[in-house]
């Protein structure tokens, strides 16, 4: 089975801290610790939240694996 790519797009508005971001931020997390790609414009808000997100559970997964 290939590896499955998740598209997120959303607002570019919501701000750190703020209850839009912080549920972007866990969406992505969710993404990353399921293994699976995250694609989207890598822009403020939402999509960088959940890039922030992703990025922050493969961390965490990757830590754990010892890589």
């Amino acid at each position: 089975m290939s590896k499955m790519t998740i598209t997120v797009f959303g607002s570019s508005r919501p701000k750190p801290g703020e209850q839009a971001y912080q549920q972007a931020y866990k969406l992505g997390t969710a993404i990353g610790r399921q293994g699976w790609s995250l694609a989207n414009g890598g822009y403020g808000g939402t999509m960088e939240a959940t890039a922030a997100g992703a990025q922050t559970a493969v961390g965490i997964i990757a830590g754990r694996l010892g890589k």
